[in-house]
């Protein structure tokens, strides 16, 4: 059964159960759409403006606990829900397996593409928590798919860190508990300034992570690293994001 979303100009697969942001308050439908990835088929909901007229950034989002994406979760990106962005939120990760779902998200991107005209050089990808991995692996064995990442609430493990060759080194925000090991490899990977060029501060919360750092780098535009407790559930991880990504120029 297909539905038209986005002004007619994309064909999702419709599944048994009607999901939009109404759900989480917010009134903006989010098509379910099926896809065959591997042996499997793989889910993720939709949004697509529908007054949108030219190619628009993609923004992925994997769900924190490697199942569904949380009414909240939905509900923390309802600022883009107004703006000219398709965003997309897979409704699981395979744990233990990223070379698995960097597959199905390359799928993904090329059935939006194919199907909405999606900006290629916009596609951006953030991973939270149990799917912050697939973030990370993706930013070292498929980095051209993709403009930025942002990593939340996980850090680099170091088998990964030896094994990370990105075609690529893309701009990334990395949201987590300290890490020593993580943020050495990361300024050094993209050949970053040891001092910050700028440190963005929020105006409320604990000290211990009112302050970012921003990173100048030799081989990316830029890198920026926030300090927060071990699930950042404190930190308006969203907010954060998606100000990093604006100020790239990858979002409107």
């Amino acid at each position: 059964m297909g539905e038209q979303v986005g002004g007619g100009r994309f064909v999702a697969t419709i599944l048994c159960l009607c999901v939009s942001l109404a759900c989480a308050g917010l009134g903006s439908p989010l098509a379910p759409v099926m896809l065959q990835s591997g042996d499997q088929p793989r889910t993720a909901l939709v949004h697509v403006p529908f007054w949108v007229s030219t190619p628009a950034p993609l923004v992925i989002v994997l769900p924190s606990d490697a199942t569904s994406p949380s009414p909240d979760a939905l509900a923390s990106w309802q600022p883009l829900f107004g703006q000219d962005t398709v965003l997309a939120f897979p409704t699981g990760v395979s744990v233990g397996f990223p070379d698995r779902d960097a597959a199905f998200l390359r799928t993904l991107v090329d059935h939006l593409d194919e199907q909405v005209g999606i900006d290629r050089n916009r596609v951006l990808l953030a991973g939270t928590g149990a799917s912050g991995p697939v973030a990370w692996y993706a930013s070292c064995f498929d980095a051209r798919t993709y403009a930025a990442f942002a990593v939340a609430g996980a850090s680099m493990n170091a088998e990964l860190r030896e094994r990370c060759a990105p075609a690529i080194k893309r701009p990334l925000i990395h949201l987590a508990a300290p890490d020593v090991e993580t943020r050495r490899w990361l300024l050094d990977s993209r050949q970053c300034g040891d001092f910050p060029t700028a440190r963005p501060r929020l105006a409320t919360g604990p000290e211990q992570w009112r302050h970012g750092e921003s990173f100048a780098c030799r081989t990316t535009p830029a890198v920026e690293i926030w300090s927060c407790d071990d699930d950042c559930a404190e930190l308006p991880t969203t907010e954060l994001i998606v100000d990093y990504w604006t100020r790239l120029g990858a979002l409107p």
